[in-house]
């Protein structure tokens, strides 16, 4: 019998749990391997559809479609990347997914449709409800430029946003008030259209090897993809212009980023406030530790759970929920990479047994700071920063466990401190070599260390296992009312990091 794979679903949304696919169990039966899965790694990169409100939906998904001549605002403004002169070369947009989800609206519940569409616009401009055209990921490709599997790259970027009236969220006066960029993304693939009825593995016969199928359509027709990987070390650049959803700004307050020589920028041109990402992709490991299949190593799996639930519930049993017969019965038990809980988790895990890389991919992607630590921006920093107001900054590593949260101000030592954990060695058994980097904006670097001026100097160090020592920069910058400060070459496995500016 197949063993079944449990997913602590605290970490781990239910739409990315039911795409995840079971594969035969090549571990023994008497071990069972605990995973700290991320969701960049392992392939699975989906395509996004945008959604409109709908009367049981108070809420409004948006993919933003790029920019044309007809669509001049909350649009991708344009994606390039810098060839080895340094000059950027810019993206031509290729194709959208080339499906969409069709809903449609019964009141009680909603029915989805597939309607396959060349338009890049799935949905129109509602300028009544403060929503501007929504899209879907798109296909670019880049003059020059190649990936694994060919010339074609995955980009999008996506936002939140809620009807202002909750209970009637189609009422006349109800408008979307937009709260939060969900994400930034490139990434290799390649778009495939296979027969639904030779789909049936993984590996259909006569088929490419692909990751999944985002859509049936007719004519016995399904819509895929499989995920390729960056061959060389580009520097990516998208610029997104807004309008309409310019609240972004001052809600998605900090980012974190998977890439390396990181940069973000906020500037404004005659048409809207325009937000630029900047970075080179980094090599992201998924990492396992094998256990024994026992009743100790269950309480050990019910620890790891306690630790991710404390934050929501202190007096969370994991017992009631997760009993020792489904931990028998596993596969595995996989923890995400992104919570708040994730670094102890790791300690965690790693003081019983030693944790390895099992899968690697190349990644690039931004994502703003979880929507719970907003708050403990506010009360954890210097109480004459609480009025500050936009995007404050960015953060960015290749560790493979990297917590999606702000950082927290030390009082004590005039700090930023922050928490990171990957694995000693990587996938080839060498010595793992840890990247970070972190921009502020000039009101923060003002407001937290008393700074005025283009040239600063940064202080960062690391303490690893109780060792603390101060590592010089790999790169600094101002760009876009932004500081930008880089440093590699530490090792993990958990290190923490302290950021501290100063006039030179």
């Amino acid at each position: 019998m197949r063993k079944q794979r449990i997913y602590y679903a605290f970490l781990l949304t239910a739409s990315f749990v039911a795409q995840l696919a079971i594969t035969p169990n090549a571990q023994s039966a008497s071990t069972i391997p605990i995973s700290f899965i991320s969701i960049d790694v392992d392939k699975f990169t989906f395509p996004q559809n945008s959604e409109e409100p709908r009367s049981n939906q108070p809420s409004v998904f948006a993919v933003f479609p790029p920019c044309t001549t007809s669509i001049k605002t909350d649009c991708i403004k344009s994606v390039e990347y810098q060839d080895l002169k340094g000059k950027w070369i810019k993206g031509k947009f290729s194709q959208p997914l080339p499906y969409k989800f069709n809903v449609v609206d019964k009141g009680d519940y909603s029915e989805q449709v597939i309607e396959e569409s060349t338009n890049p616009v799935s949905f129109k401009e509602n300028p009544s409800r403060n929503i501007p055209a929504l899209s879907r990921s798109g296909y670019w490709t880049f003059p020059g430029l190649k990936q694994s599997g060919g010339d074609k790259f995955l980009v999008d970027f996506t936002a939140l946003a809620s009807m202002s009236n909750i209970e009637n969220p189609l009422a006349a006066d109800s408008r979307a008030q937009w709260r939060r960029i969900q994400s930034v993304r490139i990434a290799p693939v390649t778009p495939l259209v296979l027969k639904t009825s030779e789909i049936k593995s993984k590996n259909p016969k006569s088929s490419p090897a692909f990751l999944a199928c985002g859509g049936h359509g007719k004519n016995d027709k399904s819509f895929c993809w499989m995920r390729n990987e960056f061959i060389d070390n580009s520097t990516f650049r998208i610029s997104v212009r807004l309008n309409k959803t310019v609240g972004l700004l001052n809600s998605s307050l900090w980012f974190t980023a998977r890439t390396k020589s990181s940069s973000i920028g906020v500037s404004k041109d005659v048409t809207g406030t325009i937000i630029t990402f900047s970075g080179k992709p980094v090599m992201i490991g998924n990492a396992s530790a094998n256990l024994p299949r026992t009743e100790a190593t269950y309480e050990l799996v019910k620890r790891l759970i306690n630790i991710g639930t404390r934050e929501y519930d202190p007096n969370y049993d994991a017992s009631k929920f997760y009993s020792l017969k489904q931990f028998l019965d596993a596969y595995d038990f996989t923890l995400g990479t992104e919570s708040l809980e994730s670094v102890n988790q790791w300690n965690t895990l790693e003081s019983v047994a030693p944790i390895k890389i099992v899968s690697e991919n190349g990644v690039w992607r931004y994502t703003p700071a979880e929507v719970g630590s907003l708050t403990n921006l506010k009360s954890g920093w210097n109480e004459k920063c609480t009025t500050t107001t936009g995007v404050l900054g960015m953060a960015s590593s290749n560790a493979a466990v990297f917590v999606p949260n702000i950082p927290i101000w030390n009082s004590e030592t005039g700090s930023l401190d922050f928490q990171i954990a990957s694995t000693h060695l990587n996938k080839k058994g060498k010595l793992n070599t840890g990247y970070y980097g972190i921009s502020v904006s000039e009101s923060v670097a003002k407001c937290l260390w008393g700074v005025n001026s283009a040239k600063i100097s940064a202080q960062i160090s690391i303490t690893n296992q109780d060792e603390e020592k101060t590592v010089n920069l790999t790169s600094s910058s101002l760009t876009s009312g932004f500081y930008n400060f880089n440093v590699s070459g530490f090792h993990f496995s958990a290190p923490k990091i302290s950021l501290k500016i100063q006039n030179p």
